[in-house]
C-alpha cells in the first residue's frame, strides 16, 4: 500500500512589522513545537512533510518540503520589507507544483496540500489576485489564514483568498502566539492524517475548522 503523505506549507510574512512584539520569534517557537510533536508521534511524523516560504517584498523558499523529524536544524527567519502577496503565490505555486510531481513519482498517496498563511498585515501590492488565482488553479491547495493583530482591515482580503478557516488574534506574548500557531497546524495535521477515505466523492472540501468531515477522492492528488 502506498505511503500517505500530507504536504504542509507555512507561508510566513517576514515584513518589517513582524519584528514588533517578537511575532516572528513566535513562529520560530511554533516550528520547534511542531518538530517535537512529530518526533513524539511516529504515525504523524511518517505522513507529514513541511515546507516554509518566507515572503515580504520577495518570496524565498527557506525550507524545501521535508521530513522535520530528520532535519538537524530549523532555518532562521528575518524581518524586512513590506507584505506582498504576488511574489508569495508566484513562488509557492511553483514550489508546490514541483513537490507534487516528485511525490507522485515516488508511488505515494498524496493528500491535498495545506498552506498556513501567517501574517500581521494585508498586502500592499494591488495586483496580487492574478498570482493567487494561478496558484489556486495549479495546486488546488487549501488555505488557512493565521492573522496576528490585523484587525478589521483583513476581512475583505480573507474573503478574496477564500480560505478553509481564518484565525484572527490580537498581539500577545510570543509564547502565547507560538502555542496558538502550533495548535492550529497540529490540529489540522492530526485531523487530516487520521480521516477515513470515502471513495466516490469528488466534491469534498472542508469549510470549517477541525474536526473535518472525512476526506474524499478530490482531496488526493
Amino acid at each position: 500500500m502506498p505511503q500517505r503523505v500530507l504536504p504542509i506549507y507555512l507561508a510566513v510574512d517576514t515584513s518589517a512589522s513582524t519584528a514588533t512584539g517578537n511575532r516572528l520569534e513566535a513562529v520560530q517557537q511554533a516550528l520547534i513545537q511542531l518538530v517535537d510533536e512529530l518526533l513524539s508521534s511516529p504515525a504523524l511524523g511518517d505522513q507529514v512533510r513541511v515546507g516554509i516560504v518566507a515572503f515580504a517584498d520577495h518570496a524565498e523558499l527557506v525550507l524545501p518540503l521535508t521530513d522535520l523529524t530528520a532535519l538537524p536544524s530549523l532555518p532562521r527567519l528575518y524581518a524586512r520589507g513590506a507584505t506582498r502577496y504576488g511574489p508569495l503565490f508566484q513562488r509557492l505555486g511553483r514550489v508546490i507544483d514541483h513537490d507534487l510531481r516528485v511525490l507522485r513519482s515516488q508511488d505515494t498517496s498524496v493528500l491535498r496540500p495545506f498552506v498556513f498563511l501567517v501574517t500581521d498585515g494585508t498586502p500592499v501590492d494591488r495586483d496580487w489576485e492574478r498570482a493567487f488565482q494561478d496558484f489556486d488553479r495549479r495546486t488546488r491547495a487549501q488555505l488557512v489564514v493565521i492573522a496576528i493583530d490585523v484587525g478589521a482591515d483583513g476581512g475583505e482580503t480573507w474573503q478574496r483568498l477564500n480560505p478553509v478557516a481564518v484565525y484572527e488574534w490580537d498581539d500577545h506574548h510570543e509564547d502565547v502566539l507560538a502555542a496558538r500557531i502550533f495548535g492550529v497546524v497540529n490540529d489540522f495535521a492530526r485531523t487530516l492524517t487520521t480521516s477515513v477515505m470515502l471513495p466516490g466523492r469528488h466534491d469534498s472540501r472542508p469549510h470549517l475548522p477541525p474536526p473535518y468531515p472525512p476526506l474524499g477522492e478530490a482531496d488526493l492528488r
